[in-house]
């Protein structure tokens, strides 16, 4: 019975440790989509500025014409791993059939008026493929930091934790926080670049991209900390308000709407880790008690106290040979 127990616990690891596998590399392939995806719109978007600064009489605007036929190449490709991520989850299912039609319906229109010498009318066409290309960007955003949740509890589950950590919480708030001001110096010099012109098409493309998967990378830091559950209520508290305005953060980014705004909301990050450190310092200074050497008190009234443990005692086992309804 004992070695059939074993092996039953043994068998259950194996599986939770192949779900963890099939999870990581679930994860890392919808991380790769998400890339693709961010960057088939950032070159849209490239384009669109290109388009913009174009005559139709300039020798260039063949080339624009197939930069745009190349797009819509490239979107077939990531077309067909967003759909086999969303036949695995059938309440966003439709939503996200419902984007990727209409993005493949906006390349084709706008690969024909922008053969056709309309200008205008293509970059109208060109703007509702961003439109989608965002609208599903988020969707995605959303799933994987759902499966970056679950990852983390099951690597948190007593059969899957191979090398637990003791008094991991302070240094990786401390670790956090210093991440958020490089973050911080990071959004500050974009928004620097943007304001003198600098802060344009591919670079400033890249430059988000970046941002964007470095902000999944602390989220998932962050959904860590908050499953491990060692933080006090307060603590607990902060790092839920730290989640709010990550998310906030990532719609930004996303959205290419990187602004004073962002960096306030980055500016309350760093505040809120340094609450929830102070936090943790307080509870582990009141935890520290001085010791006291107990002290004999003799009692005048002993007989007293004697007869009154006698009888609770005594109550004590009729109640607990009495069957009684609560």
């Amino acid at each position: 019975s004992d070695n059939l127990n074993q092996l039953a616990v043994k068998m259950q690891q194996m599986m939770q440790s192949n779900e963890a596998v099939v999870m990581e590399q679930n994860i890392n392939e919808l991380r790769q989509i998400l890339d693709n995806l961010l960057t088939f719109s950032f070159d849209q978007e490239s384009l669109i500025n290109e388009v913009s600064n174009l005559n139709f009489k300039d020798p260039r605007y063949f080339e624009v014409s197939v930069k745009q036929t190349n797009l819509e190449d490239n979107f077939d490709a990531i077309k067909d791993s967003i759909k086999s991520v969303a036949s695995k989850l059938p309440i966003l299912s439709n939503t996200v059939d419902k984007e990727i039609l209409s993005i493949s319906k906006n390349l084709i229109k706008s690969k024909k008026y922008l053969q056709e010498y309309q200008k205008n009318t293509s970059m109208n066409y060109q703007q509702y493929i961003m439109t989608s290309s965002n609208n599903l960007a988020l969707i995605l955003s959303d799933i994987l930091n759902q499966m970056q949740q679950q990852m983390n509890s099951m690597s948190t589950s007593p059969n899957t934790c191979k090398n637990p950590k003791s008094g991991k919480g302070k240094p990786s708030l401390k670790s956090m926080s210093q991440q958020q001001q490089s973050i911080k110096q990071q959004l500050q010099d974009m928004i620097n670049q943007m304001k003198s012109g600098e802060g344009k098409g591919q670079n400033l493309s890249k430059q988000i991209s970046k941002m964007i998967s470095e902000n999944d990378k602390y989220q998932q830091m962050l959904n860590q900390l908050i499953k491990d559950g060692e933080l006090s209520p307060e603590g607990m508290q902060k790092l839920n308000e730290v989640k709010k305005l990550m998310e906030n953060i990532q719609k930004d980014l996303i959205n290419q709407n990187v602004s004073s705004n962002t960096l306030m909301r980055q500016n309350q990050i760093i505040t809120r880790l340094l609450e929830a450190e102070n936090a943790e310092m307080k509870r582990d200074f009141e935890k520290k008690r001085e010791s006291v050497e107990a002290k004999d008190q003799i009692s005048d009234d002993s007989i007293k106290y004697f007869n009154r443990f006698k009888q609770f005692s005594e109550y004590t086992e009729t109640f607990n040979n009495t069957s009684v309804k609560l």
